[in-house]
């Protein structure tokens, strides 16, 4: 998949975390530490691109998931009418994209 980004020119000349290179995956307090700063990497990426393997029989289940969860949060009002954040429990996020 890197390959084929990068042939495209996706990638090229793009910072890129590549969480089993650049996360000792074996090293248990290092990951620990490193853990903490992930949230920060993606909510300053300007693009993710995630790969999960190979496909498998439900992998179409899980991409038509993810075209509703991306619906659902390009529709979300992101804070209430005072400016609060809203914050919805994962009951309303399944309930809301039709996901049992």
């Amino acid at each position: 998949m890197l390959r084929e980004q990068y042939e495209t020119e996706r990638i090229k000349d793009k910072w890129c975390w590549i969480d089993c290179l650049c996360l000792n995956q074996a090293g248990i307090v290092e990951k620990s530490v490193q853990v903490r700063h992930i949230g920060s990497i993606f909510e300053l990426a300007a693009e993710a691109l995630v790969y999960v393997g190979v496909e498998i029989e439900s992998t179409a289940l899980a991409m038509n998931f993810w075209k509703r969860l991306q619906v659902f949060f390009e529709e979300l009002p992101r804070v209430d009418a005072d400016g609060e954040l809203i914050f919805l429990a994962h009951e309303d996020l399944l309930r809301d994209t039709g996901t049992t």
